[in-house]
């Protein structure tokens, strides 16, 4: 939380909660939120956890399986990236991609988004170490910081990720039914569902039950995202 935020509200449902306060100049924009989710010292605070569970917003969980996605022991399991996205920095990856590998883009099912992604605390944070010069790149570039991970999940054999299908398993964002249709089950969330595909997913909601706000615009718009 930003410190000296009041956190009553969130305190009166979860009394036990553990608050974990940072500088608030890290919830301006995605940008600082990213750069927030690039800082081991976020990581170290949370050394006594094995996994974290990072829900934004506009994410939702749709059933409790972290307990079984914790056990299979990947560093990092976030929604397949839907989109092919250009960096336009072909020196971005030194240190980290083979020599006189151009990088420029990262491909479409890349793993994976951040808005509803568990994270391995130990992994996460060595591979911070290990990059770090990488890392900062994508800081001064204002690159979200999910790109990193899936970066670090492409050249970086210690840093273990499901595959694409598998990932879907577990998080969607982009391409819902086509998907759905290669896994035959619903993940255990979805992020970003109100901006892609919200017809398709009130569908689906409507089917189990969960009637979320007719409009999610001003979290959409107004949130950090990734």
């Amino acid at each position: 939380m930003p410190r000296g935020l009041d956190a009553s509200a969130y305190l009166s449902l979860a009394p036990t909660a553990i608050k974990l306060e940072v500088d608030p100049a890290y919830f301006q924009s995605a940008n600082t939120y990213s750069q927030l989710c690039l800082q081991p010292s976020l990581y170290q605070a949370l050394s006594n956890f094995e996994y974290m569970l990072l829900l934004q917003p506009d994410a939702i969980l749709l059933r409790d399986e972290l307990i079984q996605w914790a056990n299979r022991g990947y560093a990092y399991v976030g929604a397949p990236i839907g989109v092919t996205i250009n960096v336009l920095d072909p020196n971005l990856l030194d240190g980290l991609a083979p020599n006189n590998t151009t990088f420029t883009q990262f491909i479409a099912g890349t793993v994976g988004n951040g808005g509803f992604s568990l994270r391995n605390i130990a992994a996460t944070l060595n591979v911070l170490t290990r990059h770090a010069a990488v890392a900062k790149r994508f800081e001064i570039k204002g690159l979200n910081e999910d790109l990193f991970f899936a970066a670090c999940a492409t050249f970086d054999p210690e840093f273990r990720t499901p595959s694409s299908l598998e990932a879907a398993r577990f998080a969607i964002e982009m391409h819902g039914a086509k998907f759905l249709e290669l896994t035959h089950q619903l993940p255990v969330g979805l992020h970003a569902w109100d901006r892609y595909d919200p017809v398709y997913w009130r569908k689906i909601f409507s089917l189990l039950g969960i009637y979320p706000p007719e409009n999610l615009n001003g979290i959409t718009h107004n949130k950090t995202q990734d």
